[in-house]
């Protein structure tokens, strides 16, 4: 018995993970339902498949004895139902070739070769796929010509004529029914049957039908995700070569460093070496210069005494005279400072003197712009206090036919430029007990000797001349208006 490594484990994998992936390349918009009126007057449902721009296939005995067939293009809205002509109806292969034009989608692929017994196939309908395994492919004289397949990927009535994939999208055969006692089609219960690519491309071929051929040889998904593996061992090999690369490179450059590093330091110690000589010359030289300063240190030392002596002497005869002189600008000096100190004290005084009086002045200027502002303030207060606007009247019934009256003041509505109308009185100007009211329902405001109503999102809302107000959107009112809140309806009157 052959033994299941731990690698077959993983290709195992692999090939289920890339068969749930790519079990099928193609897609719904290379299939058509195929709607055919027969010469007896009943009609046909099937699917054709495009094979190129212009051309379809399908089962023949689903166009016998047509009258017109038809391409349905759902890839449009609304839907396309398109005329289809029937070119050729081979009843020996089962196979049919149809041209109609104008249709959206694409064209599927033919594979290189038929799927092997066992081999994975997928039944593509207008609704999905349908995936199963080729049970077998041999000549079966009672269906068509050809070989034929069996499989499990069963139809439904309306589907006949589906095409048959391999598990890379390529078309490889095309869906042939049975038929019945008494010529009827016999949906597939158990095993299903499709013509073969062979004889597909052989009946495409002799009628000129172009089409096109995958380059490739269709793999199994075992077969794929094994050249899988053994890409990714390859692709592992080269990364620890590159690693393995970049390793030595990275120890030649530390090598190269750390040589450099070596010569550096040797020169650096060259280098101090050559500065330590250098600076014990220097020492040496400064010893003998410091010496020989020292000496004529000692020299300029008794010049200088002598240069003193001979100073003394003299300074000693001119004492006498100058002493005389050093009193008398000694007074001078004295009194010139007296006087210095006297004209400064008085300067400072009145500089003292100065600054009292420019902060009086500084704060009487402060005080007068204060009294100015207050000034302004109480014209302002007093302005507004005499504005005015007449009253206004709302004169209204309840639902109930009670009577309600509020009357706004113009001089408040002037002074404040807004009254407000609420059930809650502490939040309002004028309170309405109906409980209909919000309790900020309304607001009344002047603007230019123009008055205007705006409701405050109230929960019943507000209409001005059975026109409801738009919350936050001000409308102007005027005399004889017919203002409603709350079941209230009032008429306006300007006093």
């Amino acid at each position: 018995m052959r033994c299941f490594s731990a690698r077959h484990f993983a290709v195992f994998l692999l090939a289920l993970f890339i068969g749930g992936l790519t079990a099928t390349g193609a897609t719904a918009d290379v299939v058509y339902q195929m709607d055919v009126e027969k010469q007896s007057g009943s009609t046909l449902t099937g699917v054709a498949t495009r094979i190129n721009a212009s051309r379809f296939v399908t089962d023949s005995a689903l166009v016998d004895g047509a009258r017109t067939a038809y391409l349905i293009d759902r890839n449009v809205t609304p839907p396309a139902k398109i005329v289809a002509d029937v070119l050729v109806a081979d009843s020996e292969s089962r196979i049919a070739v149809l041209e109609s034009n104008n249709l959206s989608g694409g064209s599927v692929i033919l594979a290189q070769k038929d799927q092997a017994a066992g081999g994975q196939l997928a039944l593509l309908t207008l609704d999905g796929e349908i995936s199963s395994v080729v049970q077998s492919l041999e000549p079966m004289e009672d269906l068509a010509e050809g070989s034929i397949y069996r499989h499990g990927a069963l139809y439904k009535s309306g589907q006949w004529g589906a095409p048959v994939l391999n598990n890379c999208g390529q078309l490889v055969g095309l869906s042939i029914y049975e038929t019945g006692f008494f010529g009827g089609r016999i949906a597939p219960e158990q095993v299903a049957y499709a013509q073969s690519l062979e004889t597909l491309k052989a009946v495409l071929a002799q009628n000129d039908v172009d089409f096109e051929v995958a380059p490739d040889v269709c793999l199994s998904d075992v077969e794929q995700a094994e050249l899988k593996a053994e890409q990714a061992a390859r692709d592992a090999e080269a990364a620890k070569l590159e690693k393995e690369a970049a390793d030595r490179a990275a120890q030649e450059r530390l090598e190269k460093i750390q040589q450099q590093a070596e010569q550096a330091r040797i020169e650096q110690e060259e280098a101090l070496k050559a500065a330590q000589e250098a600076a014990d010359k220097r020492a040496e030289e400064a010893a003998e210069a410091i010496e020989k300063a020292a000496q004529e240190r000692e020299e300029l030392e008794k010049a200088r005494d002598r240069a003193e002596e001979l100073a003394r002497a003299e300074a000693q005869k001119q004492q006498a005279a100058e002493q005389q002189k050093v009193y008398l600008a000694v007074g001078a000096a004295i009194i010139i400072l007296i006087l210095l100190l006297v004209f400064i004290t008085v300067l400072r005084k009145r500089k003292q003197a100065l600054a009292v009086q420019q902060e009086a002045l500084d704060q009487k200027a402060r005080e007068a712009a204060e009294l100015e502002a207050q000034k302004s303030q109480m014209g302002d207060q007093i302005q507004k206090m005499q504005k005015s606007f007449r009253d206004i009247l709302l004169d209204g019934r309840t639902s109930d036919d009670r009577q309600v009256r509020l009357k706004i003041s113009g001089k408040l509505l002037a002074q404040n430029e807004t009254q407000l109308i609420g059930r809650e009185s502490a939040q309002v100007d004028y309170a309405l007990t109906e409980p209909e009211v919000s309790r900020r329902h309304l607001q009344i405001s002047l603007r230019e000797d123009r008055v205007f109503v705006e409701d405050l999102q109230s929960q019943n809302g507000s209409w001005l001349n059975d026109v409801q107000l738009e919350a936050g959107k001000p409308q102007e009112l005027n005399n004889n208006d017919l203002l409603s809140l709350g079941g209230i309806s009032f008429r306006i009157h300007f006093l």
